[in-house]
C-alpha cells in the first residue's frame, strides 16, 4: 500500500493534527486549475516517470540537494556534518550519499544555500497559515489550493483535512493525481477537491510500465470510476516525445475519454528539460539525455487528433 504516516486526530481547537511532508509551497500558478493558485507539493509517488519533473518528489522523506553552482568553498558544511558524508573538493561540493542521514547540519551553517534538504513535515494549520495569506488573489480571480507532488493520496488524511479548511474559508480546491492508488484513497481526497487534474499518459500498460515503473489498469479504471462520480474532472497528457507523441496514440487516449463520458477539454502537457539540472542534484542520473520537446507544430497536430474523436482540447504551459 502506498504509505504516508500523516494522522488525523482531532487537536483541542478542532483542527486537524495530520502532516506530510511537503517540499515547496509555489505561489502565483496559473497552470494548475482556475485562477490564480498556490500549489503545495507534498513528497511521495508510486509512479516514478523517466521525464518527472519534480524527482525531488519520488520519495517519501526529505532530501539533500546539493547546488554546486552555488557553493562558496567555504568547508563550512564538511566542518559541520556529523557523519562525515560532506566534501568540499577542486571540482565543487558533493556528499557521499551511502552514509548522508539527511539530518541537515550541513545545509544550516551554508551561507549560500549550496546544500538544501527537500522537503519538511508540515501540519495542515502549518500548510493553511500559508496558503490562506494569498486569499485575496484567490477571491479576486475565482482560484485557490491546489496539492500536487508528488502523489496527493500518499497522504490522504493531511489532504483531506488541508481541502476542508481551505473549502471552509472559501478557497477553491484543487488536486492533481497520477491515479495509482486505491479508490478508497483517491475518492477520500478528490470528492473534498472542486477540481481533479489528472494524469493519462498512455493506454498500453506494458508502453506505460517502460516508463513509469507501474502498468496503467489500476490508474484507467479510477478514471472511469471517478467521471462517473466527479463533475470536473480535467484529463491531461503529458506529450513525451518517442513515448505517446503520436497522432494515433493521442487518437486512442482522446476516443477512450469520450467513451467514459468526459466532458471538460483534455490538457497537452508539452516535454520540457526544466528539471534536468534536478536530478544531478539530488545524485541522480537523467536517462532521457538530450531528447528535445515537441515544437509547436507537433502539439497543434495532437491537438487536431484529439478534437477528430469529439473532444476539446487545449495546450499547456
Amino acid at each position: 500500500m502506498i504509505g504516508g504516516t500523516d494522522r488525523a486526530a482531532p487537536a483541542a481547537d478542532g483542527h486537524s493534527t495530520a502532516s506530510a511532508i511537503v517540499f515547496n509551497i509555489q505561489r502565483f500558478s496559473v497552470h494548475d486549475g482556475p485562477g490564480i493558485r498556490t500549489l503545495v507539493f507534498v513528497k511521495g509517488c508510486p509512479l516514478h516517470c523517466a521525464w518527472c519533473s519534480n524527482p525531488e518528489s519520488h520519495q517519501e522523506q526529505p532530501e539533500l540537494a546539493v547546488f554546486p553552482d552555488r557553493c562558496l568553498g567555504c568547508g563550512r558544511c564538511v566542518a559541520a556534518c556529523p557523519h562525515g558524508a560532506a566534501w568540499v573538493r577542486d571540482d565543487g561540493p558533493g556528499v557521499d550519499r551511502a552514509i548522508c542521514q539527511v539530518c541537515g547540519a550541513c545545509a544550516r551553517v551554508c551561507p549560500s544555500r549550496a546544500r538544501v534538504v527537500m522537503g519538511r513535515s508540515m501540519t495542515v494549520d502549518e500548510v493553511f497559515t500559508e496558503v490562506a495569506k494569498d486569499g485575496v488573489f484567490y477571491n479576486a480571480s475565482g482560484g485557490g489550493v491546489t496539492i500536487g507532488g508528488g502523489e496527493v493520496t500518499v497522504w490522504p488524511d493531511f489532504a483531506a483535512a488541508l481541502l476542508t479548511r481551505c473549502k471552509a474559508a472559501g478557497f477553491g480546491t484543487a488536486i492533481e493525481t497520477c491515479g495509482h492508488t486505491s479508490w478508497r484513497r483517491l475518492w477520500s481526497v478528490a470528492k473534498l477537491a472542486d477540481v481533479v487534474l489528472y494524469d493519462v499518459k498512455h493506454l498500453d500498460s506494458t508502453k506505460h510500465k517502460l516508463l513509469t515503473g507501474a502498468g496503467n489498469s489500476t490508474i484507467l479504471r479510477n478514471l472511469a470510476n471517478l467521471v462517473r462520480r466527479h463533475p470536473a474532472v480535467v484529463v491531461r497528457v503529458p506529450v513525451i516525445p518517442s513515448f505517446n507523441d503520436g497522432a494515433g496514440t493521442m487518437r486512442g487516449i482522446a476516443h477512450h475519454l469520450r467513451g467514459l463520458g468526459l466532458v471538460r477539454p483534455l490538457e497537452l502537457l508539452p516535454y520540457h528539460r526544466l528539471a534536468v539540472p534536478k536530478y544531478g542534484r539530488l545524485g541522480r542520473e537523467y536517462t532521457f539525455g538530450d531528447l528535445e520537446p515537441p515544437d509547436a507544430v507537433a502539439l497543434e497536430r495532437l491537438a487536431e487528433a484529439v478534437r477528430d474523436q469529439g473532444l476539446t482540447c487545449r495546450i499547456g504551459g
